[in-house]
């Protein structure tokens, strides 16, 4: 239950961890489990996939709070500044990443490679988080994390470069199913070697309810410099419906080699699909 679960916290870590699969500076694979007040200095590298500076896999109700990462961590797919993979009902907050992270597949972030929070209604959110390390991935790469399931983010920052090659964004490369962000703000260049890229988020996709908008973009900036081939906004790469955005700003420029009728670009929106 939750009311058993694992502590770890007040740790500083320094040295090296190399693995195939499924690593991290602190553990490895966590289930039931808070991280707090953690401050990592440690390389991560691995040859395969989930790999973080924090925790590699973390499964059902982690929790990440003041944590740290200043150590690069290197793998396939499923890479992150914190945490590699985290699947179900998480909060992280007061986090933040400024080392660089390195992907040569999906799923690759600042701070999560793929971050699941919990199903509609729940208050699990990504909180106060921050990333300035220069992340390289492949598809669904972002800033902050790199798939973002049921994911909220609030008051949450990107100051550092983002490249991979389609779904790549500022804050999130794939923002799905009801997720929100709200007072986020994005400094460092988008670049996408291919279709949808976002200052804010690579592709947002929606969840039909009833015409009632379920992702919300709220009160949100873009600074930094969004290119790729087409699909590609100041803001949104590719909106797919009952995606509402309000109060947001635009300032960096938006290139787009490619871009036609069936996947443009735009200083907010590169392509607005509404279904």
């Amino acid at each position: 239950s939750t009311s058993s679960k694992v502590q770890i916290h007040d740790f500083t870590i320094t040295g090296s961890v190399t693995a195939g699969d499924t690593s991290a500076a602190v553990c490895g694979y966590a289930t039931y489990t808070d991280f707090y007040n953690i401050v990592d200095s440690a390389t991560v590298s691995g040859s395969k996939a989930y790999h973080g500076g924090i925790c590699g896999f973390a499964y059902y109700y982690e929790n990440f709070d003041s944590c740290f990462n200043h150590g690069t961590v290197q793998g396939t797919y499923n890479v992150g500044g914190i945490v590699g993979y985290h699947y179900y009902y998480s909060n992280m907050a007061h986090c933040g990443n400024t080392a660089n992270i390195t992907g040569t597949s999906y799923n690759v972030g600042g701070l999560a490679g793929y971050f699941y929070t919990g199903v509609t209604g729940t208050t699990y959110k990504i909180d106060t988080c921050f990333n300035t390390g220069s992340i390289l991935g492949d598809y669904q790469t972002g800033g902050l994390v790199g798939y973002a399931y049921y994911a909220k983010f609030y008051g949450c920052e990107n100051r550092g470069a983002v490249s991979g090659s389609y779904h790549v964004g500022g804050i999130a490369g794939h923002h799905y199913y009801y997720g929100a962000m709200e007072n986020c703000r994005n400094y460092g260049d988008v670049t996408g070697t291919s279709y949808n890229v976002g200052g804010l988020a690579g592709y947002e996709y929606y969840q039909y309810n009833n015409s009632v908008p379920t992702c919300r973009i709220y009160r949100c900036e873009n600074y930094g410099d969004v290119s790729g081939t087409y699909s590609v906004g100041g803001l949104l790469g590719y909106t797919y419906s009952n995606v509402k955005t309000l109060s947001c700003t635009n300032y960096g420029d938006v290139s787009a080699t490619s871009a036609t009728s069936s996947g443009g670009a735009g200083g907010l929106v590169g392509y607005n699909y509404y279904y």
